[in-house]
């Protein structure tokens, strides 16, 4: 099955079904079911940055659902699963409302749908969308 790698705590909102946006600097075909999987690396810095991001746009996320913290997140392996439904670029007339402030101006962006967290799975990542066997 396809797999995607994406730093946390963007993995969690994705796969909880909070972030159906992904912005990457490619564009992608494929369509189907992703399956989500949490890079290793995430420094504290990196996290804090991300919420602040987060809470900037978004205040309510963290007041209704409950967040992982830094050090209780999963790392290193599968998180989670989509279904690929699009790829768009600002370019393409699409209902912007549909990502809002997820996209990032001049980025591609994949567009997700039916997310599905799984039990964790720990695995090496790789760039760009890769093979992942069970």
């Amino acid at each position: 099955m396809k797999a995607l790698t994406v730093r946390q705590p963007w993995a969690w909102l994705i796969v909880v079904g909070l972030k159906a946006v992904e912005n990457r600097n490619w564009s992608c075909y494929y369509r189907g079911q992703l399956l989500i999987h949490a890079a290793k690396g995430c420094t504290f810095d990196e996290w804090c940055q991300a919420w602040d991001w987060i809470d900037d746009r978004f205040p309510h996320i963290r007041r209704i659902y409950p967040t992982p913290t830094y050090t209780s997140i999963p790392r290193g392996g599968i998180v989670g699963q989509v279904d690929m439904i699009g790829c768009v670029d600002d370019a393409d007339n699409v209902d912007k409302h549909y990502f809002c402030a997820w996209a990032e101006p001049g980025q591609y962006h994949h567009l997700y749908a039916n997310s599905l967290p799984l039990p964790f799975r720990a695995c090496k990542g790789a760039l760009g969308l890769w093979e992942c066997h069970p």
